[in-house]
């Protein structure tokens, strides 16, 4: 309870944006509806702690593919994400969405899981370097930012300190739109 009421103070005070970094697998989508909607065990709470606007920036079963990943990557789901997976998809947030129908049926059409470690077969640093980056929205602000985590961090942190309200629009990457990016795949 204490992570998501940081989140929601940060969102709703700081005008941060709130991006979730989260596995491919049923328990990651469970984090991230949690955030994003609130808890059906504390749905009473759900104003106080939940973030609508929070995005899921997480590893994707086309991640496997798309980034050239090794086999070991894969972790096969067992009969328990199954049983899981298959509730989440009837959860009222993710029932009539259908890019979460899909990504949901893809992952367990697929047969296996991927966590956000798998990104690291790549590089110790593809994660932090080009994988959130990647997915980040396109800034429409004219006050681009660079396409390089530092610069990000730095833009954050001048935005937070001198009072301009930063929101998911004020981030991403001019002139260096992913075909990856959160516009392809919105889990609303």
């Amino acid at each position: 309870r204490g992570v998501r009421r940081l989140l929601n103070r940060l969102h709703n005070e700081l005008k941060l944006p709130i991006y979730c970094v989260l596995d491919n697998d049923p328990w990651g989508y469970y984090i991230y509806s949690v955030i994003k909607q609130g808890s059906i065990n504390l749905a009473y709470e759900s104003k106080r702690m939940a973030v609508p606007e929070a995005k899921f920036l997480g590893v994707r079963s086309v991640d496997l593919e798309r980034y050239d990943l090794p086999d070991s990557a894969k972790i096969a789901l067992n009969d328990k994400d199954r049983q899981r997976a298959r509730q989440i998809a009837e959860y009222p947030w993710f029932e009539h969405k259908k890019a979460w129908q899909k990504e949901i049926g893809k992952m367990l059409d697929n047969g296996f899981k991927l966590e956000v470690e798998a990104m690291a077969t790549r590089d110790i640093s593809f994660v932090t370097e080009t994988y959130v980056p990647e997915r980040l929205p396109v800034s429409t602000n004219t006050r681009a930012v660079p396409c390089d985590v530092s610069a990000r961090v730095k833009h954050a942190r001048e935005n937070v300190h001198s009072g301009i309200a930063h929101s998911p629009a004020g981030t991403g990457c001019a002139g260096n739109r992913s075909a990856y990016s959160t516009d392809t795949f919105r889990p609303g």
